[in-house]
């Protein structure tokens, strides 16, 4: 007879799926968030302009925002553990080829790719894992994994600072490559579900054959609602089902358009401000470690504003989406005044405070939407909305770039991210507006009984 064995929900195993999540989320959003230092050495060495040398990580943001979905649904065909495995060697291959400086646009093109594949294989595979091992402590479990991009904006770019210095950017590439590897490590961590599944045998506990079929059947469930509505054709007669990977149907609901307005006037202000901040420090006279600590602080506070922002939260004083709200309006004010610091100490605390409000934004981000659309319309809300974000991060940068080219100076960049960050801020606020809007019957009969009582 066979020991019968349940998925380990909130216990066990689940831990370590959180622990390789960590880890993911440390390597792939640290080493995001610090490409900012790598950009005054591809100026030096290759004597190119802000504008060409931020468009490694355009790229990058471009191939994430294409691939993510893909690789999302590659991970339901196969398992998330392979997908991500294969994510993690496949970055550390095109990172490390940057080691021999073919040129520029050798570099652009394979740094792009092998990050932007690579993370796409890493992210969406991470939360499909947490969402199938986790149910009361979801949470929590999402919130510990997550925080992984905390502590790698915190440790990396002084990490990336020192190999500058002390390997130049041929090394720096190599073991940057190496990082991405040992999340292969982490990978392999994602038990898939199947491995629970136990053929009985003659004299097995019945009881116990029948919750684990549940547990999987409800897991499952979950894990195919995120590739829903598929597409069957057939190629040789033969029936081929093709997920499909964006909704774009959902855009007949006003909340989702007024929330993807929302998603890309602060994250274009939000993200192109920490890649293009290094710059800015520089610029100010400040040092090399200098500006890689000042990173680090934003990374810091990004720690603290997601562990606030989520107690907060979860009491429910206040409506979720006017804390939304009012992050990103003091996000996008803490990015203003650092636009007049002149100190290091001055600049640490306003880029420590934005990471503080900026944490709180990513970590209500999703939340948020699940208020305004259900559970049930999110997983085809969040492709949508994730387009149309990955865009204003994919298309900022050079932008940007070709505006400090024109103006010679960041104060205009700093005036436009926080100008954004504070005007999507203020738009959230108006979403009562649009749910009056949208659902002017429900507004209409609660008026009459109104009147009737």
């Amino acid at each position: 007879m066979v020991e019968q064995r349940g998925i380990p929900h909130d216990r066990g195993w689940a831990w370590m799926i959180v622990v390789g999540y960590f880890a993911s989320s440390f390597i792939m959003l640290g080493v995001a968030k610090s490409y900012g230092i790598l950009m005054k050495p591809l100026m030096d060495e290759f004597n190119v302009d802000i504008t060409t040398a931020s468009l490694g990580n355009a790229v990058m943001a471009g191939t994430y925002t294409l691939a993510a979905p893909v690789c999302v649904a590659l991970g339901q065909h196969f398992t998330e553990r392979s997908v991500v495995m294969f994510g993690a060697v496949f970055a550390c291959v095109f990172i490390s080829l940057c080691y021999f400086k073919i040129g520029i646009w050798y570099l652009i093109w394979m740094y792009g790719i092998g990050t932007g594949i690579g993370n796409s294989c890493l992210y969406g595979n991470g939360v499909v894992m947490i969402g199938s091992y986790f149910k009361r402590v979801r949470t929590v479990a999402n919130g510990i994994a997550l925080s992984g991009a905390s502590v790698g904006t915190f440790v990396i770019p002084p990490l990336m600072e020192f190999l500058l210095q002390t390997y130049g950017l041929p090394g720096t590439y190599l073991i940057l490559g190496g990082l991405y590897l040992s999340v292969a490590v982490s990978g392999a961590l994602y038990r898939p579900l199947k491995f629970y599944s136990i053929e009985r045998k003659a004299g097995g506990n019945d009881q116990n054959h029948k919750l684990l079929k549940e547990d999987l059947n409800d897991s499952t469930i979950k894990k195919t609602n995120l590739v829903s509505n598929n597409i069957a054709i057939k190629i040789c007669g033969k029936p081929i089902v093709i997920p499909k990977i964006f909704h774009f149907s959902v855009l007949k609901m006003p909340e989702v358009v007024f929330y993807t307005i929302f998603s890309f006037l602060v994250f274009f202000g939000y993200f192109n401000f920490i890649i293009l901040m290094p710059l800015d420090a520089a610029s100010k006279g400040f040092a090399s470690f200098e500006k890689a600590w000042l990173v680090s602080c934003a990374g810091i506070g990004d720690l603290f504003g997601r562990i606030v922002v989520g107690i907060v939260g979860d009491l429910r004083i206040i409506e979720r989406y006017k804390i939304l709200g009012a992050t990103c309006i003091f996000c996008g004010i803490n990015i203003l005044i650092f636009n007049f610091a002149t100190v290091f100490w001055w600049c640490a605390i306003h880029t420590t405070l934005y990471g503080f409000f900026g944490g709180a934004y990513v970590a209500l981000n999703s939340i948020v939407l699940i208020d305004m659309v259900g559970l049930e319309i999110m997983p085809k809300a969040i492709g949508v909305v994730l387009l149309i974000q990955g865009l204003g991060a994919a298309i900022g940068q050079p932008v940007e770039g070709a505006i400090k080219g024109a103006s010679g100076s960041f104060s205009l960049l700093n005036y436009i991210n926080s100008s954004l960050m504070i005007i999507g801020g203020c738009l959230m606020f108006l979403y009562p507006l649009i749910t009056d809007a949208s659902n002017p019957k429900d507004k209409s009969d609660a008026e009459q009984e109104e009147e009737e009582a």
